[in-house]
């Protein structure tokens, strides 16, 4: 997170926000807080629509990286 703070300091916020992998780093950052606050205040954890929506988008963002992008032909 900190590094998206900087490059959005130092950069062009909708360039930097134009990138489905920072939405996915965001989503699994607020996703993760809520669950871990819950849990410190003793509430019920985060609903699992909200979960697995963030591992379907992780996964998603994981696979292009590894299918496409990491792979030179």
């Amino acid at each position: 997170m900190v590094g998206l703070v900087i490059e959005c300091a130092y950069g062009s916020v909708p360039v930097v926000l134009s990138y489905f992998t920072i939405w996915t780093n965001i989503l699994v950052a607020v996703v993760l807080g809520l669950s871990a606050a819950r849990a410190w205040r003793r509430l019920p954890d985060v609903a699992p629509l909200y979960r697995g929506g963030m591992l379907l988008f992780a996964l998603i963002t994981g696979l292009v990286f590894h299918l496409v992008l990491a792979n030179p032909c």
